[in-house]
C-alpha cells in the first residue's frame, strides 16, 4: 500500500495535507514578497503653507498605525510634480494643485484623491482703479499693472500665469 493510497483513504490524513499546503503557500508568500513601507517621503511646498499643514496632520495620523511620514519642503505645485516624476528622488507622494500636471506628460503617475478645494483669489486695491470706479470687473483691467502671482514653483504661480496669458496680460 503506497503512501498516497492511505492519505486518500484517510480524510483526516487529507485535510491535513490540504491544510498544510495552503499554509505552505501562504508562509512563502508572507516571506517573498514585501510588506508596505514603513516610512514615507511627501513633498509639500512652504513650511508656513497649506499644504505643510495637511502633511503635518497627516504625519500625526499615520503615526497612530506606526508608519513614519517625512515632510520634504519645496517650492510648491510644480517641483512636488517633478520630484514625483522623477524615481530617484524619494519622494513616495506629493500634494500638487490640481491642473498644474498635464496627464499626457506624465503616464506614469496617479492622483489618489482630491484633498481640498483651492479657488483662485484675487485680492486688489481698489485705489489701483480709480479711473474704473475703484472695482475689478475684468482680468483686462490688469495690464500694465503690477500683479503678485504667487512664489516660483507653485501651483499658483503656474496657474496664474497662463490664466494672465490667456487674458493677453
Amino acid at each position: 500500500m503506497t503512501i498516497l493510497y492511505r492519505i486518500a483513504s484517510r480524510p483526516a490524513y487529507l485535510v491535513t495535507a490540504f491544510i498544510v499546503l495552503i499554509a505552505s503557500i501562504f508562509l512563502t508568500i508572507w516571506l517573498l514578497l514585501p510588506g508596505p513601507p514603513k516610512t514615507l517621503t511627501i513633498a509639500t511646498g512652504f513650511p508656513d503653507g497649506l499644504y505643510h499643514q495637511f502633511a503635518k496632520q497627516l504625519q500625526v495620523e499615520l503615526a497612530k498605525e506606526k508608519i513614519v511620514l517625512r515632510i520634504q519642503n519645496t517650492g510648491g505645485s510644480v517641483d512636488n510634480l517633478a520630484l514625483m516624476a522623477d524615481s530617484k528622488s524619494g519622494v513616495d507622494l506629493a500634494i500638487i494643485q490640481s491642473g498644474v500636471g498635464n496627464p499626457n506628460q506624465y503616464p506614469k503617475l496617479t492622483a489618489l484623491a482630491g484633498l481640498f478645494y483651492e479657488p483662485l483669489w484675487v485680492w486688489y486695491r481698489s485705489d489701483a482703479f480709480i479711473k474704473d470706479g475703484g472695482s475689478l470687473r475684468q482680468l483686462s483691467q490688469l495690464k500694465g499693472k503690477k500683479v503678485s502671482i504667487g512664489n516660483e514653483g507653485s501651483g499658483t504661480n503656474m496657474l496664474s500665469q497662463a490664466i494672465l496669458k490667456l487674458n493677453d496680460i
